[in-house]
């Protein structure tokens, strides 16, 4: 695991840009990225696997990244 990354979101129908830091983020290339329409969860895919977590707190900061499957 590395420390943190942080990536910028625009949030439909907002036009403000919302810098998300991830912590704890997997070693490995992030090559996909995909929000939820509530903005609540997210999909990477981070050295060919795929990861999903929750948004979360005033950072605000993906919380719970949970390993689902190799690609």
């Amino acid at each position: 695991m590395s420390d943190s990354v942080r990536v910028t979101l625009l949030a439909a129908g907002e036009s403000t840009l919302t810098d998300v830091t991830i912590i704890g983020r997997p070693v490995g290339a992030l090559t996909k990225l995909a929000v939820s329409r509530d903005g609540a969860r997210i999909a990477l895919v981070i050295g060919h696997r795929l990861y999903v977590g929750r948004i979360a707190g005033d950072g605000p900061r993906v919380t719970g990244l949970t390993p689902l499957a190799r690609g």
